[in-house]
């Protein structure tokens, strides 16, 4: 009768050991996947373009899309007060960025330019304008 009730008690502790286990797996997932979605957010004041003057064109580079390319599915933008239909494309994500995929050409009597993204989620962001300076 000893040995039944010892291999029940031991049993006991190791289903007791193991929900505790698995309780702090999964808190530490949600952690990581909370301090994840903090650092993807796109909301803050970084500015995702910037404008130079090359050769007399005028460029819209955007380094820090690019930098965050792999969690977004598209961008679209639009020239002055254009509604942003335009889709900007994006180097693939696992890919080396070429040159040419670094910046666009866009008319020199820009005023500024419009665009969301759309992530791979499906969320959009908030529209933003960027002035040309």
């Amino acid at each position: 009768m000893r040995k039944i009730n010892l291999k029940k008690n031991k049993l006991i502790y190791y289903w007791i050991y193991s929900g505790l286990l698995i309780l702090m797996l999964l808190m530490l997932f949600f952690y990581f996947v909370h301090l994840n979605a903090q650092n993807n957010s796109f909301d803050d004041e970084e500015s995702w373009i910037s404008y130079k003057l090359i050769n007399n064109n005028l460029v819209m580079e955007f380094p820090y899309l690019i930098k965050k390319r792999c969690l977004i599915k598209e961008v679209r933008y639009g020239i002055n007060n254009a509604k942003p239909n335009n889709i900007l494309v994006m180097p693939m994500c696992k890919s080396e960025i070429k040159e040419i995929e670094k910046y666009r050409t866009i008319p020199p009597s820009t005023s500024k330019v419009s665009l969301y993204l759309i992530m791979i989620d499906g969320t959009k962001t908030k529209a933003r304008e960027f002035y040309v300076n």
